[in-house]
Formats: C-alpha cells, sequence, structure tokens
C-alpha cells in the first residue's frame, strides 16, 4: 500500500518509519528544513501531582522513543541517556504534592532535597533521529510545496496538488504532519480544526565543564555535555573548536511591537535569568560571559500546538453538515485523511508513539497495546471538543 506523509520533521518521519516497518511504501513531501531544527533536545516524561493525561502519555511516549534511539542512534553521538533533576521552585504545598506524586513512580523518579530526578532521561539530537527514521526502507522523500488536497471519489483517493492545481501525488491514504500548516490545508478540504502557533527561543554555548552529561528542568531546561559539533558555529574565547556545548531554554517571552533583534536580546536575557534559580552559582560566570561576549548563540523557532496542549493524532472524518469533499459516503466515514501533529515542544516525547499508533490504525495487525494505553489515545482524536472552543 501506498501512502503520503505531508512534513517532514518529528512528527512526519515518525509516521513514516512506522509505516514502512509494516510494508507500506511511504512518500514524504516537505517544504523547507526535512528535520527539526533545534541541535539537542531534552527528553523527559512530564510530572504533575494529578497525574494528567499529558503526564501519562509522555511516560508511554518516553518510553517508545527510548526504544527507537537504542536501535536506531549511536549513544554518546547522537542521544545519551542523562538523568534530568526537576528543581523544586514552586510553593512548598504544590512542591510537596509533587513529591507525593514522584514516589508514586520509583521505575521514573527519584526524590532528593530540594529535587526530583527524572530516572529515564535523556538528550537527544533530533536531526540524527529524523535522518534515521526517513532512512527506512520503502521511504521516498521529496522536496514539495503543497497547496491543497482534492479527493477523487472514482478512485478513492487523494490527489496533492501545487500552488497551481498540478498534480504532484495520490494515493488512498494522506497524513498531515506539517505542523500549523495542517489547519490551512485542511480548511480548504472542508475539514475544521483549531491550531495554533506558539514562539520559543533558546541559548547555546561552548561547556568549558568536564563532567559528562547533566541537565536540569524546572522553570526553563539546562543540558550540558553534549558534544559541540551538534551545533556548528560555537566558539570559545580562545578560538579553538569546543568539544561539549550547553542549551537553556524555552523562552516564549515576546516584548509588544518590538523589532526582531529586541526579542532576541530579551529571550536571551530570560533564560539566562532562568538559570540562577535552576544551576550551581559557580556554573554561571561562565554562561554570563559568553552572553557578554557574543559567544552565545540563539535559536528561535515556532511550534503547532493545541488549546489542551495535547498532540492532534487519528483519523479525520467530514462532519454531516461539510460536503465540500464529496458526498460520497466513504469520504465520511472513513476519509483516509489522517494526522499527526501539534506536539509543541514535545515532539521527542510524541512523535513516536503518535507515528506507531496511526501506523497500527492504518495498516492493522496485530495490536500488542494496552486497553489503558487506547484509553488515552483515543483522548487525542481530531474531533476531541476542547479543539473547538
Amino acid at each position: 500500500m501506498k501512502i503520503i506523509v505531508i512534513g517532514a520533521g518529528l512528527a512526519g518521519a515518525a509516521c513514516a518509519y512506522a509505516l514502512a516497518k509494516r510494508g507500506a511504501q511511504v512518500q514524504v513531501l516537505h517544504q523547507g528544513a526535512a528535520a527539526s531544527e533545534l541541535p539537542v533536545g531534552m527528553l523527559v516524561p512530564h510530572l504533575s501531582w494529578q497525574d494528567v493525561l499529558i503526564s501519562q502519555l509522555s511516560r508511554l511516549g518516553v518510553s517508545c522513543t527510548f526504544s527507537h534511539a537504542r536501535a536506531l542512534l549511536r549513544e554518546g553521538v547522537d542521544w545519551q541517556p542523562c538523568p534530568v533533576r526537576q528543581r523544586l521552585l514552586d510553593t512548598p504545598e504544590r512542591n510537596a504534592r509533587l513529591v507525593e506524586a514522584a514516589r508514586h513512580l520509583p521505575d521514573w523518579m527519584a526524590v532528593e532535597h530540594d529535587a526530583l530526578v527524572h530516572l529515564q532521561a535523556a538528550w537527544i539530537a533530533p536531526q540524527a533521529l529524523v535522518r534515521a527514521w526517513l532512512q527506512q526502507p520503502g521511504i521516498a522523500v521529496q522536496a514539495a510545496a503543497v497547496a491543497s488536497l482534492r479527493f477523487e471519489s472514482g478512485l478513492q483517493e487523494w490527489q496533492v496538488l501545487d500552488a497551481q492545481g498540478n498534480h504532484m501525488a495520490q494515493a488512498a491514504h494522506v497524513i498531515l504532519a506539517n505542523g500549523i500548516g495542517a489547519e490551512a490545508l485542511l480548511r480548504r478540504t472542508g475539514f475544521k480544526l483549531n491550531l495554533s502557533e506558539v514562539a520559543g527561543q533558546v541559548a547555546m554555548g561552548f561547556w568549558p565543564r568536564d563532567e559528562g552529561s547533566v541537565a536540569f528542568n524546572g522553570n526553563g531546561h539546562f543540558m550540558a555535555g553534549m558534544p559541540a559539533d551538534l551545533c556548528p558555529g560555537l566558539r570559545s574565547p580562545t578560538g579553538a573548536s569546543p568539544a561539549a556545548m550547553w542549551l537553556s531554554g524555552s523562552s516564549y517571552e515576546r516584548p509588544p511591537f518590538a523589532p526582531p533583534e529586541a526579542h532576541k536580546r530579551a529571550g536571551l536575557q530570560t533564560n539566562l535569568a532562568r538559570l540562577r534559580d535552576l544551576l550551581p552559582a559557580a556554573w554561571l560566570p561562565p554562561l554570563e560571559a559568553q552572553s557578554a561576549s557574543g559567544d552565545m548563540l540563539s535559536w528561535e523557532g515556532h511550534r503547532c500546538t493545541t488549546s489542551d496542549r495535547l498532540p492532534v493524532v487519528g483519523t479525520l472524518r467530514l462532519p454531516d453538515s461539510q460536503d465540500a469533499v464529496a458526498a460520497d459516503n466513504l469520504a465520511r466515514k472513513h476519509s483516509g485523511l489522517h494526522i499527526s501533529t501539534a506536539m509543541g515542544s514535545r515532539g521527542l516525547s510524541f512523535a513516536a508513539l503518535c507515528g506507531e499508533w496511526l501506523a497500527q490504525r492504518i495498516l492493522g495487525g496485530a495490536d500488542t497495546s494496552s486497553a489503558e494505553r487506547e484509553a488515552w489515545m483515543a483522548q487525542l482524536r481530531p474531533d476531541r471538543p476542547a479543539l473547538f472552543l
């Protein structure tokens, strides 16, 4: 079976890999960069004292991504397991609740006097993971600017069109994994889905200490000790190529009506301010010196998210009140149009899980997932009420 995936970032590459492993021929269409642009990301589950849905799903997702990383990536080069210390920076009452929640997850968490330690966490180079996923046999990647989709009821297939209406590809199944771009495609196709975009910024620099990989989170996050060649352009005061790098983020503040350079400066200062709460005091002077000397780099980007901050994954179904695609019953009952997106800043946590789950739904076959996981994943469906509030 041939399946088209639109988008070649974490979400799209994960879907393509899961489909190809199950024997599908996958055509991946992408516009712009074919991977997440961040040089390195933190893989860590979400923790909440109520153990809300995003926390439960993130543990499933982290486990899934760990299995992919072990099978496909080079440890110490593309990824590295690394415990993450979560600083307790909230009120005593809320901190006590978090500690109690952590004690109920002994395989995942350890409790220290001023922090919780995520035992199953890692840093990962997103681009390396995307490349590994897309190298699976049965996947063809093509640069293409997709402008619209059209359902051909006679063929029972979707056609992918460019801005001039030219046909580029067609298949019975299409997966939209192109972030915020999915919303416009769906709107032109007769589906309604509310997605939103959030901007974020991280700071990066060379790491002068020699103590392996370290990671902290709380109000923001910090990782250090990763190979510096993951981030071309890093430099040290001596001009020599640094051996290791650090990364801190993520800030979402944007001064109103400020020019881009002011946005950048504000984001960097916010990230540095957060590090004063997260890091030992002795670690701060080298980072502040890099900021003052201009040796600090930054990355800015946008993430696709939803009002309830959960991903969107599943099959899109055309409501009876909409007939923009076709009046064909098949198109209404099972459109062949699917989606996996809106992972926000947690693409590393959710992409592999959503890709595996969606591939199994499309292609069938043995399903080893638990009933509990099925109940959780069903709450990510694209027609859930929270997306239309």
